[in-house]
């Protein structure tokens, strides 16, 4: 029977500890293909699976492309997942603060809930984006 393996997360600023990291080796040995979701990620173990490593990124449903954005209409960029350091939200919200800097009109809402969230608040509000950027929390109906 084949054996893909599929990352989920970044190897590169997450690395596996405690039991996690021999039964990964075990399992990246075996396989017969490594699936990740960016190209980067198939550096993660000094390219010892490269030849077995495939990309197969997230889908991206691109916008219609005859609609042309209004200044004066309000977008929403949406994300949702765990609020966790493997999700690296606050990447997210220093991207999108340049966002806003150039599209005022602009909000973001990240949907989940997890150990970070005290310190996503706290860096949303250092850094002046509250009622931009919400944390409305866990939800089933994204």
């Amino acid at each position: 029977t084949p054996l893909i393996v599929s990352e989920r997360i970044n190897t590169m600023t997450c690395p596996p500890n405690g039991m996690w990291k021999p039964l990964r080796q075990i399992a990246y040995a075996r396989a017969n293909k490594i699936v990740v979701q960016c190209d980067i990620f198939k550096h993660f173990c000094h390219d010892m699976y490269l030849k077995k490593t495939v990309t197969i990124p997230n889908p991206v449903l691109l916008p219609d492309a005859t609609h042309e954005p209004s200044q004066k209409s309000n977008y929403t960029v949406i994300s949702a997942g765990r609020l966790t350091e493997q999700k690296d939200f606050l990447f997210l919200i220093r991207a999108f603060n340049y966002v806003h800097e150039q599209n005022p009109n602009v909000r973001l809402r990240i949907i989940g809930e997890g150990s970070q969230r005290n310190e996503l608040e706290q860096f949303v509000n250092s850094q002046n984006l509250s009622g931009i950027v919400e944390l409305p929390g866990y939800t089933t109906d994204v």
